[in-house]
């Protein structure tokens, strides 16, 4: 059984249905901005969040903040469901995924699961949290997510890493994404949101 999804994620889904409606409208030419898939170097000082060359710096545009408040508690559960037509540009790629995330307050550990499916061809090349960034917005590389060699179509992967005190304020505050990156959608081919379950 599916659960219902929150009114945030309704209007996040119809606002990418029409971005891909005026994508289609406009032959989609000026919609192919995204991610690169340039090497990735550590950041110092941001506990193992990296920053891949040529990715926006994220002080170069102003990020609207959502209204999301994360609960209050020493433990917060957040989750993010990918499919295509959460990238932005959006798409019409039939992979999916779900992640999980815990985020401890106090030590501010966060622990995250990742499973995908039905990717395209060649499956997935790379993993990234980003942000901070809203749901219409791209945004750069926070932390890598260590995916299979190979680029199998499914799977499944978990971590963790400690975050700095503005990397969880964007965490908790909902600014960050999931994406998954095919050869196919180098820019990225599912992404979700990660929002606090309330």
């Amino acid at each position: 059984m599916v659960p219902d999804m929150p009114k945030h994620a309704n209007a996040s889904r119809r606002r990418s249905l029409a971005a891909l409606a005026l994508a289609a409208a406009l032959g989609g030419a000026a919609a192919l901005a995204g991610c690169t898939s340039a090497p990735e170097t550590p950041a110092p000082g941001t506990g193992g969040a990296v920053s891949p060359a040529g990715e926006p710096s994220a002080a170069a545009a102003p990020i609207a903040s959502p209204t999301v408040t994360a609960p209050s508690g020493r433990v917060v559960s957040l989750t993010a469901h990918l499919d295509g037509l959460g990238e932005v540009p959006p798409n019409m790629m039939g992979g999916t995924g779900d992640a999980t995330i815990t985020f401890e307050r106090r030590t501010q550990q966060m622990r995250f699961k990742l499973a995908y499916a039905g990717l395209s061809g060649g499956g997935a090349t790379a993993a990234h949290f980003h942000g901070p960034g809203a749901a219409d917005a791209n945004a750069p590389v926070t932390i890598a997510i260590g995916v299979p060699a190979g680029g199998a179509p499914q799977g499944a992967v978990e971590g963790q890493t400690t975050l700095t005190d503005q990397q969880a304020a964007d965490l908790l505050a909902g600014r960050w994404y999931v994406n998954i990156h095919t050869a196919a959608n180098p820019g990225g081919e599912i992404r979700g949101q990660v929002l606090p379950q309330q």
